[in-house]
């Protein structure tokens, strides 16, 4: 009996023993679970505050370099599609122009170029925001109006592209020459840094007016607001900014479907006689005979256009590449 009873407590002390080890053994793995989950969440904030410390650094050493054109070597190299896209690039820029705002007497400037840079970094609205606040600080330059035209039109926001479009075509472009000149400690060195003179900012400014009216045109299209895109046609036909084949072809386009058929041929003419080579301005050449009942002359146009695809038959405006600029 008393064999029994010890074999008994043997077998308890056993079970209990196995149970603290047991008991032991989780505590343990918890233990090792937690350090490691520790030393993962010390690595990534050592990380963090890694990116956000080199960040800061660069960004210092352009504040330190306001007059230096070197610091801008990957902006320009990126305008110019001869960069790929760094976000931690950007991220200097946006963080050294951030700290430029209270320092610089350029307050347009700098938030033209902090919208640039949220804008490349994928943050829309407040790019849209800060280039409002660039224009309330002046609002004679004609870049951040064109930028904010080609936001609303890319998200098909046509009546609000139509009403800031009207705004930019209408800036005086040697205000903005005058803003680029007057801006010493944020535009100067960018424009040194990538050899533009002034020369060079009219002949942007000249090909950003003529892609404004090209965005002016398209929108009034696509809304079927036919007088509208006739009348701004017109006035760039008026502007002497060039593509005068281009813009009368808009011009014929609208008229024939406002069906002022006459009109439409006046216009066609001239836009085929500036470029001979384009097929769309005889296609809507023909046309415009053909509702005339000039049947010779829709005959006459047939070779010119008849390899157009039904496709190439619609309306199409060069707008697809256009992107938001700087200068």
């Amino acid at each position: 009996m008393r064999k029994k009873n010890r074999a008994k407590r043997q077998d308890k002390r056993k079970v209990l023993i196995q149970n603290q080890a047991e008991k032991w053994r989780v505590i343990l793995r918890w233990m090792a679970t937690r350090n490691i989950v520790l030393i993962a969440l010390g690595l990534g904030i050592i990380f963090i505050c890694t990116d956000v410390t080199k960040i800061k650094t660069g960004a210092k050493i352009r504040l330190n370099q306001f007059s230096h054109p070197e610091s801008f070597e990957y902006l320009n190299g990126f305008l110019n599609e001869k960069r790929p896209f760094k976000k931690e690039e950007f991220l200097q820029y946006q963080y050294y122009y951030e700290q430029a705002l209270g320092r610089i007497p350029e307050p347009a400037a700098i938030k033209t170029l902090l919208a640039y840079c949220h804008y490349a970094l994928g943050d829309y609205n407040v790019s849209a925001k800060f280039y409002n606040q660039a224009l309330a600080d002046n609002p004679k330059i004609f870049w951040p109006f064109y930028n904010l035209a080609l936001m609303s039109y890319q998200v098909q926001k046509y009546d609000q592209a139509v009403m800031i479009l009207k705004e930019a075509v209408g800036r005086n472009p040697h205000d903005t020459l005058a803003w680029f000149r007057s801006s010493e400690k944020i535009y100067q060195p960018i424009l040194k840094n990538a050899h533009i003179d002034e020369a060079a900012l009219l002949s942007h400014l000249r090909k950003g007016y003529s892609e404004s009216y090209i965005l002016l045109i398209a929108a009034f299209y696509h809304q079927a607001q036919y007088q509208d895109m006739l009348a701004a046609s017109l006035n760039a036909l008026k502007a002497n900014i060039g593509e005068e084949a281009r813009f009368a072809f808009y011009a014929g386009a609208a008229s024939y479907f406002l069906k002022n058929y006459q009109k439409s041929v006046d216009y066609l003419n001239r836009s085929v006689e500036a470029d001979p080579a384009q097929k769309i301005g005889y296609y809507y050449l023909g046309l415009s005979h053909k509702a005339l009942g000039n049947q010779k002359s829709y005959q006459n146009t047939i070779p010119k256009w008849s390899s157009l695809t039904e496709k190439e038959k619609n309306m199409v405006f060069p707008v697809e590449g256009l992107k938001v600029r700087l200068y």
